[in-house]
């Protein structure tokens, strides 16, 4: 291919993969019902905090066992937040 011809493929890939994925900085699901839900009570320091500890390899079973009764009945709810609050403690 001669360099007339790969100059605009070079370009091309260059930009497609340059572009802003706005995707990326919206907050995940966990995030908004953590935002929405839980932190009016306890701030993200402090959600941190509860969670780490815990002995990392028991955090999901806890948080699992204690969401249902403190204002997360929803297991779909549950299967976003706790993702999220593992990630928050490092896990």
């Amino acid at each position: 291919m001669d360099m007339k011809r790969l100059g605009p493929v070079v370009f091309a890939v260059a930009a497609a993969t340059s572009l802003p994925t706005w995707a990326d900085d919206e907050p995940s699901a966990g995030e908004q019902l953590v935002k929405s839900k839980c932190v009016s009570c306890h701030n993200t320091q402090r959600l941190t905090q509860l969670v780490a500890r815990t002995p990392a390899p028991d955090r999901a079973a806890r948080l699992e066992r204690h969401l249902p009764s403190h204002f997360m009945p929803d297991e779909a709810q549950r299967q976003s937040v706790i993702p999220y609050l593992l990630q928050l403690s490092g896990q």
